[in-house]
């Protein structure tokens, strides 16, 4: 079989734009995780951003507290009151609204990982501890309340009600129980 010099170059073309299609193709993933990367430090920042030392100090007593009572209970012990933890959703609460803000922030960040727009592993690491805890308290309360729950934030627990997915991932330790 002899080939000639067009068919030679025919196939040269071909493997040239195979790789070519190669090389742009992997180029546009990495662009891609890339920018889910950015995007994931983006989130955790504007966690921290939204959220005030005087913020995570409050969140440590609800953090705290919720242990002294049992988080299944859906109170809350806060020094010498009990709170449910409703509560922590309404105008005026103890947290000043620390745990409402959170929970809207991961409502924005579950948005994000249903468009594959972010890391969800990467956040999980930085913010894992708060979104771990904040989600049972809103499952706690999703029980007898069931609409305002999924109405405000129907992502962010669809996205944690999904245990298997992260159960084995490793998040910081923002607080220690004592």
């Amino acid at each position: 079989m002899v080939l000639n010099c067009e068919e030679v170059r025919n196939w040269i073309l071909l493997i040239l734009a195979i790789a070519g299609f190669y090389v742009a193709y992997k180029g546009l993933v990495d662009n891609t995780n890339q920018r889910k990367t950015e995007n994931s430090f983006r989130y955790v920042d504007l966690f921290y951003n939204t959220i005030s030392k005087e913020d995570m100090e409050l969140w440590k007593v609800v953090y705290r507290g919720s242990y002294d009572r049992g988080s299944e209970t859906g109170f809350l012990s806060t020094n010498a009151n009990i709170v449910e933890y409703v509560d922590l959703f309404t105008e005026g609460a103890f947290d000043k609204g620390t745990v409402d803000r959170m929970s809207e922030v991961f409502e924005l960040i579950a948005e994000a990982i249903r468009d594959n727009k972010v890391d969800f592993r990467l956040i999980y690491f930085e913010l894992g501890q708060f979104m771990i805890h904040n989600y049972n308290w809103l499952n706690v309360i999703q029980k007898s309340d069931k609409s305002f729950v999924d109405e405000k934030f129907g992502l962010y627990l669809k996205l944690m009600k999904d245990k298997d997915r992260y159960k084995n991932w490793r998040y910081k330790t923002i607080y220690y129980y004592e």
